[in-house]
């Protein structure tokens, strides 16, 4: 009797190992390229420690895609220093529907952010980026924008390039206080990092857009919105 229990402990045992060991394989695509049907399955929003994500579900065949959101930036008490006088902007929503915005912009921070790049495109033997006006126009438009939608597409719905046929890549922060704060966030973004260190990139256009605007508390809040667009 004892026997006959051990051996059916043993194969048992057996039988987990297997399980165990069993590979687990994914559904494989059935979709042709690029005719998925995505569905935002899963949000994580980001916190001052971690990155967020979303991930995004095709309900035909289950492939997924996933985009991560950097770090937001730990709120600061530290007063502005530029020291420019408030604008009022209007931002196009689409369909004549428009949005003001008001705030200035940090020009001196611009250029400590250009400074930045461009030491570490040189730290890697790639050659600076020159400042236009063109794609420091456009960049100043996009930073208005990003007050109004954090995101690659414009407030109208229009994709973030439409804003002038000289831009090949676009990066985005906002909530940072200093240069070297949003410079280390992109460089930490592998899609940011490779729009900095594309060495097919010879022009550049940047902005830092400072939102206000006012707290619940009835106090006045600023917001920097950092636009880098980056040329051939």
């Amino acid at each position: 009797m004892k026997n006959i229990f051990k051996n059916i402990i043993a194969s048992l045992l057996i039988a987990a190992t297997l399980l165990s060991a069993s590979p687990v394989y994914a559904a494989a695509s059935t979709c042709a390229y690029n005719q998925h049907t995505f569905k935002l399955t899963k949000c994580v929003k980001a916190t001052s420690k971690k990155k967020g994500c979303s991930v995004y579900t095709c309900t035909a065949c289950g492939a997924q895609r996933k985009i991560v959101t950097p770090k937001k930036a730990a709120a600061s008490a530290q007063a502005l220093q530029d020291n420019a006088a408030d604008e009022t902007y209007t931002v196009s929503l689409g369909n004549g529907r428009t949005k003001k915005v008001t705030g200035h912009f940090d020009t001196v921070m611009s250029g400590k952010i250009t400074k930045l790049l461009n030491s570490y495109r040189k730290r890697q033997g790639l050659s600076s980026l020159k400042t236009i006006s063109v794609l420091t126009k456009a960049a100043k438009n996009r930073a208005v924008e990003c007050a109004v939608k954090q995101s690659h597409t414009r407030p109208d719905g229009t994709i973030c390039f439409t804003v002038d046929a000289s831009v090949y890549a676009e990066n985005l922060a906002w909530g940072y206080d200093s240069a070297q704060e949003v410079m280390d966030e992109w460089k930490q973004s592998a899609d940011h990092d490779d729009n900095m260190l594309d060495g097919s990139y010879n022009t550049i256009g940047i902005a830092v857009f400072v939102c206000r605007t006012k707290a619940e508390d009835g106090r006045i809040k600023y917001t920097r919105y950092f636009v880098q667009l980056f040329g051939k």
